[in-house]
């Protein structure tokens, strides 16, 4: 390979050939960007889409310290031990192009802690538009970008420790070729700590006890976190997302298919300890196909949610298996925050261990939110299965809507079964609206002392109250 140790100046290409059997390609190691002037640093550059690296058994390149301009014809690495791309502190200037690879391939950094992809501060574009295959340590580590894009435009299979991106305020960061990440006990997806990030194409996450999805303090695109489906068994949660503006939301959505429970298609999200999807100060998460069961707490559990979330042709079942208070199917409370619409279609929900609703909203402050819960079916449920509030006792002019149709509530569980549908208004200043309409109930009300409960209950202690009840069907058995 060729090595550059301790250098300062510049060194320029108009074509650069390395085909390298062991070790480094291209190394270089400066003391940073060159500064000619003060005859400091180093660069690096080779003519656009003609140089070709080729290196086994280690890095093709590996930039420590250094202006660059790499926009190479050919690059492939193959077997490193240590990182398959490392750019540390190579800087391209401001919207000028640092590195790009149309063709080639990085693949299997076999060392434990080896990174395939592994960018480090610096500034300029990067485009890694060659697939990316991973087996041991993170196929992607992108850390302390202050600016500029970094665009993986090609396949990601990443049966390693995941990928991860921290700290990277400023930075825009995109996949758009497609990642197939299944990690283990590792989060397969992680941000935190600054930056835009959008992934577009078919994306799949999957863990066992890692949290598959963790997105915390950073922006999601206007382009969205899109995956086919994000699956994880046993871990504490499933999906983490917190503070992640408003710009672009999360989006599951496994293979369209609309029937009532859907085809899982989506993901299993299974046996956590906690949440199995803790949503808190995000933008219109959506769910479609997924399925979620045996977790320790609630199903979805949301806060201070905006714009448009969406539950679809989805199941949930079996939550609350770890106790505790709050085991609701699913969650949302928002506080002087507005949701535009949180709807619930063409899904299942059963067997319930709780004392909680399997769907709960509450309005708070001056949150408006309004809900959809429609073509869905309830059963084996300890207690309410619907339950919508405006307001919790506190001041603050807002609206709430509900709308609660096309729906079966039934076969409530036997021992102390509830099952059935409450809105309620418990702000002065509130407002609640409902529609309950076109549903089935039957078999509720199961166990409980003096069969003291209501099958719908709306209830105003503040506010305003209205609403319609009307050509839904109540017995004690199907309905024909």
């Amino acid at each position: 390979g060729l090595i550059l140790g301790n250098v300062t100046g510049e060194l320029t290409f108009t074509d650069l050939d390395i085909f390298n059997d062991a070790g480094i390609g291209l190394g270089v190691l400066s003391t940073g960007a060159l500064n000619a002037g003060a005859g400091t640093g180093f660069r690096i550059a080779v003519g656009v889409g003609v140089a070709t690296i080729d290196s086994n058994a280690g890095p093709g390149v590996s930039i420590t310290g250094s202006s660059v301009s790499l926009p190479l014809g050919f690059y492939r690495s193959t077997n490193s031990t240590t990182t398959g791309l490392n750019l540390v502190n190579a800087f391209g200037g401001v919207a000028s192009t640092a590195f790009g690879a149309a063709a080639g391939s990085i693949s299997d950094p076999v060392g434990a802690s080896g990174v395939a992809v592994n960018i480090d501060g610096g500034n300029g574009n990067i485009t890694v538009g060659i697939p990316v295959t991973n087996n041991s340590g993170n196929a992607v580590v992108v850390t302390n970008r202050t600016g500029d894009l970094v665009s993986f435009a090609a396949a990601i299979n990443e049966t390693g420790s995941g990928l991860t991106h921290t700290n990277n305020t400023g930075a825009t960061i995109s996949y758009s070729g497609g990642i197939t990440a299944s990690t283990g006990a590792n989060t397969a997806f992680n941000a935190t700590g600054g930056g835009t990030i959008g992934v577009t194409g078919t994306n799949t996450l999957t863990t066992t006890t890692g949290t598959a999805l963790n997105f915390a303090n950073t922006t999601i695109g206007g382009v969205g976190l899109n995956f086919r489906s994000i699956s994880s068994n046993g871990g504490t949660n499933g999906i983490v997302l917190n503070a992640t503006g408003t710009t672009g939301g999360l989006t599951v959505t496994g293979s369209g298919n609309g029937t009532q429970g859907g085809d899982n298609s989506g993901g299993t999200i299974q046996a956590t300890t906690d949440d199995a999807i803790r949503l808190t100060s995000t933008h219109s998460p959506s769910f479609t196909n997924l399925r979620i069961q045996n977790g320790g707490a609630r199903g979805i559990d949301g806060t201070n949610l905006t714009g448009s979330g969406l539950f679809r042709a989805g199941t949930i079942t079996g939550m609350g298996t770890g106790g505790g208070a709050d085991r609701n199917g699913i969650s949302i409370i928002n506080t002087d925050t507005d949701m535009t619409l949180f709807t619930v279609e063409n899904s299942l929900f059963s067997n319930s261990d709780s004392g909680t609703s399997f769907i709960f909203t509450s309005a708070r402050g001056t949150s408006d939110m309004s809900v959809t819960v429609t073509g869905s079916d309830f059963s084996d449920l300890v207690a309410l299965a619907v339950q919508v509030n405006a307001g919790d006792s506190e001041t603050g002019v807002h609206t709430v809507n509900a709308t609660i149709t096309n729906n079966v509530f039934r076969n409530a569980s036997p021992a102390d079964g509830q099952g059935g549908v409450a809105v309620a208004c418990a702000d002065q200043d509130a407002t609640m609206n409902f529609d309950i309409s076109n549903n089935q109930f039957y078999d509720l009300i199961k166990g409980i002392a003096g069969g003291n409960s209501e099958i719908v209950l709306a209830q105003v202690t503040g506010g305003d109250l209205n609403g319609t009840f009307a050509s839904n069907t109540l017995g004690t058995s199907a309905f024909g």
